[in-house]
């Protein structure tokens, strides 16, 4: 992955001038304070944001984004959610991580936790193995043993998926053995090197 003189701004704010980092790791870290830019990067990086300018912005295509908002339909259950994006049950019910999903399927998002519905999320996301994963503070509100199925999965069973992962918590990061992209307190992120 190599991005090279990325600028990006909202309006007259400037998110991001002349932003270079390169990095050969699986797994990416972006580590920082609240309102850096690291949901901003991973929404370019995902290709739901268009930067205003770059040099290269080489990453794997296609995609799959998990913001932190909650991206579960409401109205739908689980199973329903799941199906949304192709999911099909006998092909994922062998799956490592099926037994966090499975006693769910039946309800609806405004019957479970937002843990729950996180974990679902990250399930729907990680089974269809894109080349490129961008995930949003994915382990917030899930709680420790989840998360360390989720992290042992990352890092064991998923070796061709090229994974962005954004956190306050480093330490997730330096588990997962990430390349880490620290950004700074105040903007404009100029000319940083990861």
């Amino acid at each position: 992955m190599r991005v090279e003189g990325l600028s990006f701004s909202y309006g007259n704010q400037a998110v991001f001038e002349g932003l270079n980092f390169a990095s050969e790791s699986r797994i990416v870290g972006l580590s920082g304070p609240p309102g850096c830019g690291k949901t901003t990067l991973l929404k370019i990086l995902a290709g739901h944001l268009t930067p205003n300018y770059h040099v290269v912005l080489d990453v794997p295509s296609p995609s799959t984004l998990v913001l932190q908002e909650d991206a579960l339909l409401p109205w739908l259950t689980v199973m329903q959610n799941l199906e949304l994006v192709g999911f099909q049950i006998d092909t994922f019910s062998g799956h490592p991580l099926w037994g966090l999903v499975d006693p769910l399927l039946t309800k609806r998002p405004n019957q479970m936790s937002f843990g729950q519905r996180r974990t679902v999320e990250l399930y729907r996301a990680i089974v269809n193995k894109p080349p490129l994963l961008c995930l949003d503070e994915p382990f917030n509100f899930i709680d420790l043993t989840t998360r360390n199925l989720f992290m042992k999965f990352l890092m064991d069973k998923y070796p061709m998926v090229k994974i962005v992962m954004s956190t306050h918590h480093v330490d997730e990061l330096v588990e997962l053995g990430a390349d880490i992209l620290k950004f700074p307190r105040q903007l404009p992120i100029s000319a940083m090197e990861g």
